[in-house]
């Protein structure tokens, strides 16, 4: 299995253990991890706070830009 595809299960699978739901994101760029994001609507009542929009708005910040390309 993909071993970033893996993480993201990993990360589902700890936000179910922490009461959340089974959702996990990982944004990768030439092969490094560079933001993880878990499903935290219920935590937050947020129906923005999907995993994969988390994860995102943290790569934007690591990155410093909002352009993702690679």
């Amino acid at each position: 299995m993909n071993p970033f595809l893996s993480q993201a299960i990993s990360l589902a699978e700890s936000n179910v253990k922490q009461g959340g739901r089974p959702l996990g994101a990982v944004v990768v760029k030439d092969d490094t991890v560079i933001a993880t994001g878990v499903n935290r609507m219920q935590a937050e009542c947020d129906p923005t706070a999907h995993a994969e929009l988390l994860a995102l708005r943290e790569a934007g910040k690591a990155l410093k830009s909002p352009r993702q390309a690679g």
